[in-house]
């Protein structure tokens, strides 16, 4: 995978998106920002929008399972 490049971004949205590890649904309106982790290496690409809370549980240690955007 070469040397992979791990990075956490705020990132304000405009559109309503979910959150990657608990489906909550961000309101651009009521949101301050929400947090795009990002991995990158090699062919490797991934990306996931976190909301605050999972943010804070995963930056505080805790194992957090990515699950994909919802179906519709």
């Amino acid at each position: 995978m070469g040397n992979p490049v791990l990075s956490l971004t705020h990132l304000r949205s405009d559109d309503n998106q979910r959150c990657t590890g608990c489906a909550a649904e961000f309101v651009p309106s009521e949101d301050s920002g929400s947090r795009h982790l990002s991995l990158r290496g090699g062919d490797v690409s991934f990306g996931a929008l976190l909301c605050g809370g999972c943010h804070s549980k995963w930056s505080h240690g805790t194992p957090l399972t990515l699950k994909g955007p919802p179906s519709a």
